[in-house]
Order: structure tokens, then C-alpha cells, then sequence
């Protein structure tokens, strides 16, 4: 079963026909025009998601820190921590076209039983993509399917990023195995049936095999409150794995790369991955990480970005 509805992936399949699209750039200088190839998917997978209602990765890109505007912070109000509204990501295997990242909503991580805030959490997705969906959702006046809208947006290779940061000190170790957990909730609910994504027991190994490279992403030693973790993720128009990033305070920590997933389902169908389930569990219900988050993504969707 997939979780793109059918007039999304159409969306997504005639937005590979398109080769180039004309880009807005949020910066106080004029405007700069450049061909990037998965803007045009975003357009016409935006206008379908309105109609709907909702090992290492080789690519040949400069490995440069992407540029972004003088920007202004959107500050979550229980804990006072403001997220950039646009984010530096690194070059080279994730974001190939070096697109602006903007915040699309933000929320606290809580540990439900003790009401402890644990960090805080923002979603970025490249602004052209951002900009189209919300476009196209504030005509149709239809409260988007959130965990959909994202997985449409992974596989139609757009970037998409989430940023933690602790409200007070943690270790690397602590938000690792947090991460971990989270994806493994999901694989479970995919071998069981209950997730919309196929894991196949070759998908399995491979996704053994990511979570130990994850994990070797991560320093040793503490993580001191307001600092930031990235997490940053895109499907490759060339081999089709999902690659992922990491970057603490700007410093890039390494990347990983799924297995190529074009042939491993049926068409409509997509392959488990740990990229693209690790954004999702932020995404979607499963597993519950921050339900506010999400209230601020889709209200940003319906009613205007931050």
C-alpha cells in the first residue's frame, strides 16, 4: 500500500517530465534565476496534494556551505528557544541544488508522563516546494495529511531537514538513541503491517546496517542546551537512495545513504528507508513526538508560513 494518494504520485510522474523551473530566492538582493529540476516536481506535487486533500551517496556537487539570507527568529513560547527561519546547510551529497531551507512549523519535544520539555524541534523544507504546497492548500481550503505532504516531498526529491535543540543540557548518546527508537517504532509498525511503507527482508538488513551507521554519526561527550543538531535528508534523482546528513552547529558530522529504493517496490509503492522514516516520525502520529509540531506545520500550510 503506498501513502501517496493516486492524483499525488500523477503529480510527482509529470513533474519529472519538466527539466527546469525558475527559482525565488529569499534574500534582500535581487533575485537570481537557476535551473533546479526538482522545483518543478514541487509545483506540481503541490497542486496534486491539494487535489488530494492533504552506504555512501556519490554526487557530483561542491561540498560548500549553502548561503542563507540575514534572517529574523521564530521563538517557541514555552521555552523561550528561537529557530532561524532559514537554515545553512552543508553542500555536496544532501541539498545537490543548494536550495534555501525554510522553517515550516516548530514545536517542544515533551516526555509526556513527567511533562518534561526535552528539546525543540523545527521542520525545514526547501522554500520553493514550501511556498508551492502552501499555495495550493490555502486555495483548496483543505487541511492537509502531514505525514503524506512530507513523504511526498522526500520522494520527489526535494530536502527536507529537522532541527533539534535541547532545552537543557543532554549527551550525544541520550539523543541518539532517542532518534533510534523512533525509527525502530515505525519499522516495527512495517514489518506488522500497520505502516504504509514496504519493509521486505532485504529492505530490513539494509536498515540494520543504517541504523549502526547512524549511530556512528554522533560525537562523544555532552550536548549543552541551545545548541543545534541537524538532520538533513534527499532522495537522489540519480540512484534513488535517501541520503542523510548531520551537522551540529553548522559543523558537518557525516552522512549516510539508503539502498537505491527505484525497483525495490511496486510502482506506488515506497521502501522503508531510515531518512525518510526518520523525518516522518516527526511527521506523522507514529510514534507521538511532538504534537506540536505538527499543529504548526499544518497551520502554517493553511493559514501562511512563519
Amino acid at each position: 500500500m503506498s501513502c501517496l494518494q493516486p492524483s499525488v504520485l500523477r503529480g510527482v510522474r509529470a513533474a519529472r517530465r519538466v527539466p527546469h523551473c525558475i527559482v525565488r530566492h529569499a534574500s534582500s538582493a535581487p533575485p537570481r534565476v537557476r535551473p533546479r529540476p526538482w522545483a518543478c516536481a514541487a509545483l506540481a506535487l503541490a497542486a496534486a496534494a491539494a487535489a488530494a486533500g492533504v552506504g555512501a551517496l556519490h554526487l557530483e556537487a561542491p561540498h560548500a556551505s549553502v548561503p542563507v539570507p540575514v534572517d529574523r527568529v521564530v521563538f517557541e513560547q514555552a521555552t523561550k528557544i528561537g529557530l532561524p527561519l532559514h537554515m545553512d546547510t552543508p553542500g555536496g551529497d544532501v541539498n545537490i541544488d543548494r536550495a534555501t531551507l525554510r522553517l515550516a512549523g516548530l514545536g517542544v519535544r515533551t516526555v509526556t508522563f513527567l511533562g518534561l520539555r526535552v528539546y525543540v524541534v523545527g521542520m525545514y523544507v526547501a522554500e520553493d516546494a514550501l511556498e508551492a504546497t502552501q499555495r495550493a492548500v490555502a486555495t483548496t481550503g483543505a487541511t492537509p495529511n502531514l505525514e503524506e505532504t512530507v513523504s511526498a516531498w522526500l520522494h520527489a526529491g526535494i530536502p527536507c531537514a529537522v532541527r533539534l535543540v535541547p532545552v537543557r543540557n543532554t549527551d550525544f548518546q541520550h539523543m541518539r538513541d532517542g532518534l533510534v527508537r523512533a525509527v525502530n517504532v515505525r519499522a516495527k509498525d512495517a514489518r506488522q503491517g500497520k505502516n504504509v511503507q514496504t519493509l521486505l527482508p532485504a529492505a530490513d538488513a539494509a536498515l540494520a546496517r543504517n541504523i549502526q551507521q547512524f549511530k556512528a554519526l554522533f560525537p562523544r561527550g555532552k550536548m549543552p542546551e541551545r545548541h543545534a543538531l541537524d538532520v538533513i535528508v534527499q532522495r537522489s534523482p540519480v540512484t534513488s537512495q535517501y541520503c542523510l546528513a548531520m551537522q551540529y552547529d553548522g559543523k558537518p558530522l557525516g552522512t549516510l545513504a539508503s539502498e537505491p529504493t527505484m525497483d525495490a517496490a511496486a510502482p506506488g509503492e515506497l521502501v522503508f528507508t531510515l531518512p525518510m522514516n526518520l523525518l516522518l516520525a516527526y511527521a506523522g502520529e507514529r510514534p507521538d513526538i511532538s504534537a506540536a509540531l505538527r499543529a504548526s506545520m499544518v497551520h502554517s500550510l493553511v493559514h501562511g508560513l512563519l
